[in-house]
């Protein structure tokens, strides 16, 4: 029985990547809808890397923007309906094929895969969020995405677009699902900060100082201040600066100031304690990128040169976006996406001396 499921997947597989999208999308159905959600156990390497090779491939071959949304959406929310364990592997190999096949894709596909990788990300969260944030389980699912990224022990020079691509969404992404308690962030965030102890990719090492440590010093800092200006002033409990800057401040300083002080905590006493833990951060990641070899210009490495034209208006000197039927740049695909594309790929061959950090 066994046996003659995994045939008919396989078989369903190979028509993943015709050419006739009709075929694809019969075939694509079946799997999405029966046959997938029907594996109580994960399906050995082998069929799991081929059901992704054939699933990259009906992606590449898709080509509106629509359909390219729609296919994106019902791949990356498969994640959510198939058995746990399955999921598991459902994810860690998507992470694996597209470091493998990351190198092959050319310019005018990158930004539908930008927008996979996107929203594999965002449904990664609302599955934690459905397990109500069980600690066991972030474990588990954060350590997928770190193996097969960051601390990939495969070929480090293939795939590193997927890593930065990463590194800049990840903190966007988590956003939606703040605030969460502290112990669950310091899961979700070790990995990057072991990163930036040992990979020699500096930009990687940029990617995640200005996607994920810049952003909550920023974040962090404008918070203080609002704290420190004691004028009254609300913040809107969805804001930016109170969601992230909330996580930049760790509540356990509180618990600290309140040793020091013989149990006696006050708002002006954290605050103090707050600005110096914010300071103390700054600075080792100001070593840490001169160590790296950055300077502030790499640091924020998803930073491109832009060309202005005779109107005024900001043109990147990079490939023509995509658009959609309306004309407009697919909303999920939007700047970030789109800046990382030569860093993407010229990053590949970027590597230096490893840079220590400590927390």
């Amino acid at each position: 029985m066994e046996e003659h499921a995994s045939h008919v997947g396989r078989s369903l597989v190979k028509q993943l990547a015709c050419c006739k999208r009709t075929t694809r999308d019969k075939s694509l159905r079946l799997l999405l809808k029966s046959w997938l959600p029907s594996q109580s156990q994960p399906l050995s390497d082998d069929d799991a890397k081929k059901l992704w090779k054939g699933l990259f491939y009906c992606m590449w071959h898709s080509d509106k923007p629509l359909v390219q949304s729609d296919l994106v959406d019902r791949l990356s929310s498969l994640l959510l309906s198939l058995h746990l364990s399955v999921s598991l592997q459902y994810f860690s190999t998507f992470l694996l094929t597209m470091r493998r096949e990351w190198s092959g894709i050319d310019a005018l596909r990158l930004d539908k895969f930008y927008l996979l990788i996107r929203r594999f990300v965002s449904k990664f969260f609302s599955l934690m969020k459905t397990n109500s944030w069980d600690l066991q389980l972030v474990h588990r699912l954060i350590n997928v995405l770190d193996e097969n990224t960051l601390s990939s022990l495969e070929n480090k020079s293939h795939g590193n677009g997927v890593n930065y691509h990463i590194a800049t969404v990840f903190l966007e992404e988590l956003r939606p699902f703040l605030p969460l308690k502290q112990e669950v962030l310091e899961v979700l965030l070790k990995p990057f900060v072991s990163a930036m102890g040992k990979v020699q990719d500096k930009v990687l090492v940029g990617k995640i100082r200005s996607g994920v440590f810049d952003l909550l010093l920023k974040t962090g800092k404008s918070l203080l201040e609002v704290k420190k200006s004691g004028d009254g002033v609300e913040v809107d409990s969805r804001d930016e600066v109170l969601l992230i800057g909330t996580v930049a401040l760790d509540s356990s300083d509180k618990e600290n100031v309140a040793s020091e002080n013989g149990g006696n905590l006050n708002d002006e006493s954290a605050v103090l304690l707050n600005e110096t833990m914010i300071a103390n951060l700054q600075r080792q990641f100001e070593k840490v990128a001169e160590e790296a070899g950055l300077d502030d210009g790499v640091a924020s490495a998803c930073d491109s040169p832009q060309a202005v034209s005779a109107s005024g208006r900001t043109l990147s000197k990079k490939r023509k976006r995509t658009k959609s039927l309306k004309g407009k740049v697919s909303q999920d695909s939007a700047e970030l996406d789109g800046e990382e594309s030569a860093v993407a790929k010229g990053g590949e061959k970027s590597k230096k001396k490893g840079s220590r950090y400590v927390l």
